[in-house]
């Protein structure tokens, strides 16, 4: 077996040298100028080569000069001294082929003659010298044939540190972890005769070892949050690696976004946010891709850094996520921080669309002018916009219809689509429709296209909603509610028959319209027992710093709060509030700026309302004696639309809160959205 090795190792040994002395001398010049003479020579692999008894390995030189350029044709000798074992038990050839054993020529060496190492193994040093220059030492060690290689399970951290879930141990970012390995042959403990370890992290943005090569044991820092493998590998001409170790920094834990909110001059105005963010130890992290989004970018965008750019009047909330895999790498877990509101001042023009149930028209209504009829292919039972504004999604039992909102059309019809269209993106890439009749749940890309389709053993209720950072939906079905990722299967998070749930704007917790109001934390998937209350539908106010629970005749106020380095957040009792009257809800609807909250209803004459900003009951009384239904908010937070029972779309002024127009539809308006 050496004798073959040495056979074939001994071609490339006489390619290398000729190589060595074929490419220039020291006296060659180029455009750079002429090369010295030589002042450093390099031996590698270094600082330490293993070998299997028997095993070949050409080493490599380089020899520079004084400015660092490489000289050519020099002719190296090497010298071999035995550290242990018997003399010539470790031999270099004059081209550089190293021999765990004796060589039968070092001028033209064919057989190397395994070494008789035992489990002791054997050690000797090894130079080479150009131009009298003598190179690095390389210390070679030739041992028993490696079978395995381990490294022990439990890491050694250095200061703080950090336990995750189903992981294991973890340290901040620029903290340590030291691992040792050790190799086998069979079941016998060769690890002092092998001498050489080569250390490697497998994603280096995680962390970093100091070394690519040294002993037993080394230590690994880490650099970004997240989780990743160390292996340790030895046998330098046949190499054993290691079934790989976890490295962990500790997850991020907690973003604080700075300042509160943002008053924007104008539209073009540019606002600059600042991300403070903490692991699950406290310890300050710097570095952490972040993913950044605005609810409305029809009103102002935000960029990788935090930097605001407002585009049109309106309100809309900033969200600074730690996203897998840009930031927690290869955790499955996100965090988010605080949710901040961001006002660009003046009016919006707005276009409210109804639809109904029992009606195949779609009438936009612009200003206080109701247009044109847009014809539907099928009957609606859902009208969701995308937050971009570009297209509206109407689902039916035939198909999902498409709306082009630019020109008012019908762009496409899926008619392999059924179901409800239950949510949309707020990066408006994905639509969520839900057929109950067959169990299924569908991810379309914004032309209608299926991204994935999954069963589910339940049919799925009238609730879900998407994560500010648009990479997990929620899911109510059943009794149970679902965590949906493109690409993976959904998963049951939580046993509860809630039909309604709302997301925290900054997307931190899932409230569910179930006893107690119990929430998923979503930094963990983990259902938390809920502050109270027993409401029937929930909603987020629009920086995610209160819940509201629609809990008849009253309404439940969740103050929900995050710490540094808290999973879940925590949320308070909730504060109620008398609505005035019995009720059973249907929506809820948030203005923008977060000051004013609507909530239609069975309740004739009348859309429920609640200041924010005083705490109190704020109704709104209707022209007719007419129940509402669903409707919408412009992006100004200056007008809702709610469809009545009387056929007629209202028009609420915030300002003023009185119903100042009824636009006459002639079917009932239960589907009304507000473009964004």
């Amino acid at each position: 077996m050496g004798h073959f090795r040495a056979l074939g190792l001994f071609g490339l040994a006489l390619f290398g040298l000729f190589a060595l002395a074929g490419c220039g001398g020291s006296s060659s010049s180029s455009s750079s100028g002429s090369v010295g003479t030589v002042t450093t020579v390099t031996l590698t692999p270094n600082p330490s080569v293993s070998l299997t008894s028997g095993d070949v390995l050409q080493m490599q030189i380089l020899a520079q000069d004084s400015a660092g350029k490489t000289v050519f044709n020099q002719t190296p000798t090497f010298t071999t001294t035995m550290v242990s074992g018997p003399a010539n038990a470790i031999q270099i050839s004059n081209s550089g082929l190293l021999c765990g054993g004796t060589w039968d020529s070092l001028v033209t060496p064919i057989v190397c003659t395994p070494a008789a190492t035992g489990t002791a193994g054997i050690e000797a040093t090894i130079k080479a010298t150009v131009q009298g220059v003598a190179s690095n030492s390389v210390n070679a060690f030739i041992h028993l044939p490696v079978t395995r290689v381990v490294i022990g399970n439990n890491p050694s951290p250095s200061g703080a540190s950090c336990n995750v879930a189903g992981l294991g141990i973890g340290v901040p970012q620029n903290g340590q972890l030291t691992y040792t390995a050790q190799a086998f042959d069979g079941n016998t403990d060769i690890t002092a005769s092998v001498g050489s370890f080569s250390w490697r992290v497998v994603d280096t943005s995680v962390a970093e070892f100091g070394l690519t090569v040294t002993g037993a044991v080394n230590t690994a820092q880490a650099k970004l949050p997240g989780v990743t493998q160390v292996i340790a590998t030895t046998n330098n001409a046949n190499p054993v690696n290691s079934v790989p170790a976890t490295f962990i920094e500790c997850p991020v834990a907690n973003i604080t976004i700075t300042p509160s909110s943002i008053a924007f001059t104008a539209a073009g105005n540019l606002q600059s946010l600042t991300a403070t963010v903490t692991d699950t130890t406290g310890s300050t992290v710097t570095g952490a891709s972040l993913t950044w989004t605005s609810s409305q970018p029809a009103v102002a965008t935000i960029g990788v850094q935090g930097t605001a750019l407002a585009v049109a009047a309106g309100s809309t909330t900033f969200v600074a996520s730690c996203t897998p895999n840009a930031c927690n790498t290869n955790l499955p877990f996100a965090t988010y921080s605080n949710g901040v509101i961001g006002t660009v001042p003046g009016s919006a023009a707005s276009t409210a669309y109804v639809a109904g149930t029992a009606s195949t028209n779609l009438i936009p209504i612009t200003g206080n002018t109701a247009g044109t009829a847009i014809a539907l292919p099928n009957l609606p039972n859902s009208l969701v916009f995308a937050p971009s504004g570009g297209q509206a999604f109407l689902g039916s039992d035939a198909g999902m219809m498409i709306i082009n909102a630019t020109n008012n059309t019908v762009a496409n019809t899926i008619s392999n689509m059924p179901g409800r269209v239950l949510a949309v993106s707020p990066d408006s890439n994905v639509v969520l429709v839900a057929d109950s009749a067959n169990n299924t749940v569908t991810l379309l890309n914004q032309n209608g296209n299926s991204v994935q389709s999954f069963s589910i053993a339940t049919a799925p209720n009238a609730a879900a909603g998407f994560t500010p950072d648009s990479l997990h939906a929620y899911l109510a079905s059943g009794t149970s509610v679902y965590t949906i990722q493109s690409g993976v299967q959904p998963s049951a998070v939580a046993a509860s028959a809630a039909t309604s749930l709302s997301i925290l704007a900054n997307g931190t917790a899932v409230f569910l319209a179930d006893s107690g109001t119990p929430f998923i934390s979503t930094c963990d998937d983990t259902l938390v027992t809920g502050p109270g209350g027993s409401p029937s539908l929930v909603q987020s106010l629009a920086d995610g710093s209160q819940m509201l629970g629609a809990d008849s005749p009253n309404l439940d106020v969740i103050a929900v709060s995050l710490t540094s380095g808290s999973c879940p957040p925590s949320a308070s009792a909730p504060v109620t509030t008398n609505l005035g009257t019995a009720f059973t809800p249907r929506q809820f609807i948030v203005t923008p700026d977060g000051k004013h909250v609507y909530l239609t209803s069975d309740a004739p004459g009348v859309v429920l309302g609640y200041d924010v900003g005083n705490g109190t009951s704020a109704p709104v009384s209707l022209s007719t004696n007419a129940a509402t239904f669903t409707g919408g908010v412009t992006v100004d937070s200056a007008n809702v639309f709610v469809g009545g029972s009387d056929s007629q779309v209202h028009r609420i002024d915030v300002a003023t809160g009185q119903d100042v127009q009824a636009f006459p539809i002639g079917f009932i308006p239960d589907l009304v959205a507000v473009r964004p």
